[in-house]
């Protein structure tokens, strides 16, 4: 069951995934379209910088994931439900609070849900741009020359019928497949990485110019944020005490994501420099 906004519905439970479909949401909630700005975010911090704050920033980010999910368990078995959203269970948290924050109880759980829609709706604005800006790339190098808002538009069908499968486990085999596509692309990326690497020496081990470093955190940052599908995820598991308890999946599926994040963001500024595009994809040649 979906349980980001609104009303837990008990009668509308989604079938249950495995421990894989979990695994292949996670990898795709969080690796996205950010992954290409990670050798620009490197430049504004430097390669040692950039290394040593994008695995604190993933162990950051790994943890503060797992005190969701542990603070949404509590809540349930503390008002004994089965299920809660992100706005339940603040309302629930700040209720079992001292006074003063029972008294907000409300106004957290409302407040919950108008960050949480912020949040997504800038996230899909980035990746609808983002798909846009490529389909009219590929279209001007073959000659045709179309507005982007044409690019955006094109794109809308294709998004809203995916947009009306609303249960995880019939979705789990299309993140499957677009995890494949990513990896593929990412190779082919990496391998014009290493088609022409330039030395550590010629790139800076810290960025002097501190005034950029925030640009850096904002990228990363932006990049690592899949918070807004954990909760649905650990709602529609089959086993969902796989996600968080041992060798756990989440730990897993992290680990992968922020170690992909920081090869790219690294060995993509030993090859590009300050001089990387927001969209690594765009500095490699046409005819690679």
């Amino acid at each position: 069951m979906i349980t980001i906004l609104g009303k837990t519905e008990i009668s509308n439970i989604q079938p249950p995934f495995r421990n894989f479909g979990a695994f292949t949401h996670l990898i795709k909630g969080c690796l996205g379209a950010g992954i290409l700005a990670m050798p620009k975010a490197f430049s504004h911090s430097g390669w040692v910088f950039g290394t040593v704050a994008t695995l604190v920033t993933g162990i950051c980010t790994t943890y503060c994931i797992n005190m969701l999910i542990w603070s949404l368990v509590a809540e349930m078995k503390r008002n004994r439900l089965p299920l809660m959203t992100y706005s339940e269970a603040c309302e629930s948290a700040f209720n079992s609070g001292p006074k003063y924050a029972k008294k907000t109880s409300r106004c957290a759980k409302h407040s919950a849900d108008v960050f949480l829609c912020i949040q997504l709706l800038g996230i899909c604005a980035v990746y609808v741009l983002f798909a846009a800006s490529n389909v009219q790339e590929i279209l001007e190098y073959y000659g045709y020359h179309i507005n982007f808002r044409y690019c955006i538009v094109a794109i809308w069908p294709v998004l809203i019928l995916m947009s009306l499968i609303k249960t995880l486990k019939f979705l789990a085999p299309m993140s499957l497949v677009a995890n494949i596509l990513i990896i593929l692309g990412m190779l082919i990326i990496y391998y014009n990485f290493f088609e022409t690497m330039h030395s550590l020496d010629e790139r800076p081990m810290i960025q002097k110019d501190w005034i950029r470093i925030p640009l850096f955190f904002g990228i990363v940052v932006f990049s690592l944020e899949g918070i807004g599908v954990v909760v649905s995820i650990e709602n529609a598991m089959q086993n969902s005490r796989a996600l968080i308890h041992g060798p756990c999946v989440l730990n897993v599926a992290m680990a992968i994501v922020t170690i992909m994040y920081l090869f790219t963001g690294f060995f993509g500024f030993l090859r590009y420099g300050n001089e990387s595009d927001d969209n690594v994809s765009k500095n490699l040649p046409f005819n690679m």
